[in-house]
């Protein structure tokens, strides 16, 4: 069955799995089969925590598209880096570069295949997916080829200064090329992402999760501003904790009781997921993937502000 409307309901993660792990029940409840679905991952997931303690901070480095073999990382201001070994290796498996990325184990459920995010997508998710998309940059010294952002580098202030509005930009053209090649409604567009800060208190539980919640709401500005979107139906997430609404804010609690299969088996083909299970690990506060929670913690905001929050609730049933 295809997406059933008009409406673009768009889904933006900082890494390959945020997605999954801290929305992917609403968007099952929500948006699947529903509506036409805008799949979005800021950074190439090139490592996690514990990659900090590996490398420098300057070496945390980021990659061209077509080009995952070179250790080299021309910054925005054409500084080179060198980009560690586990860093690459784990950009390929969650991004699927160079090669479409799959590997099969076993769990107590039988034979996982875990993937590359976009061939994940593909399979768990398929055709209400109407664009995915890897977000990048212009490689400062070819602008010919693009660059990921990395996994972490968003943290540092300069990046943040030089390229956080950029990438609210390039976030805000990505959306309105596709509703505008899709033809599809701009009257309203449903946005589902990291929280800003001032909205989530733990809106920083990575770094780059913060500028990326921060960057979408830049990009609804742009959108509204800029594109002529007249309304902007967002939800906001965090994805380790519930979310902890600031000032002014009220936290939703969305059930996703029917809804917890699929988004087990869209986790636990993602690779970094995928080993946590082989491992034996708990992953994040539950056995998840094997047992998601029943619920997923979200601030929902309808943009411009001046509009009645009210105003669009009748399009999705909170409980």
């Amino acid at each position: 069955m295809s997406a059933v409307d008009n409406t673009l309901a768009v889904y933006v993660g900082t890494h390959p799995d945020d997605i999954d792990i801290g929305m992917s029940g609403s968007l099952y409840k929500h948006d699947f089969n529903r509506h036409p679905i805008l799949w979005i991952v800021v950074t190439d997931g090139g490592a996690d925590k514990h990659e900090y303690s590996l490398e420098s901070a300057a070496a945390r480095a980021w990659i061209k598209e077509d080009g995952v073999n070179s250790k080299n990382w021309v910054a925005p201001n054409g500084q080179i880096f060198n980009r560690g070994f586990y860093s690459e290796d784990l950009s390929r498996k969650r991004c699927g570069i160079n090669s479409s990325y799959q590997h099969e184990f076993l769990d107590n459920s039988g034979v996982i295949q875990e993937m590359g995010w976009k061939p994940r997508v593909d399979a768990r998710v398929g055709s209400s997916v109407v664009k995915k998309v890897q977000m990048s940059y212009p490689d400062p010294q070819n602008s010919s080829q693009s660059i990921l952002y990395p996994d972490g580098g968003l943290h540092n202030g300069t990046m943040v200064d030089t390229y956080g509005k950029k990438l609210a930009e390039g976030l805000a053209e990505t959306i309105y090329q596709t509703v505008n090649s899709g033809d599809y409604n701009k009257d309203i567009i449903y946005i589902n992402s990291h929280a800003p800060v001032h909205i989530a208190r733990n809106a920083h539980e990575h770094p780059d999760h913060e500028v990326t919640g921060n960057a979408v709401r830049d990009a609804i500005d742009i959108l509204i501003a800029e594109y002529g979107i007249k309304k902007i139906d967002a939800t906001w997430y965090t994805v380790y904790e519930p979310i902890l609404p600031g000032l002014g804010y009220v936290q939703t609690k969305e059930s996703i009781v029917d809804y917890k299969s699929n988004k087990s088996n869209l986790a636990k083909t993602d690779w970094e997921t995928a080993y946590n299970v082989q491992i034996g690990r708990n992953f994040y506060w539950t056995d998840y993937p094997n047992d998601p929670g029943d619920f997923e913690y979200a601030v929902h905001e309808v943009y411009p502000q001046n509009q009645s929050h009210w105003d669009l609730y009748t399009s999705r049933s909170y409980i």
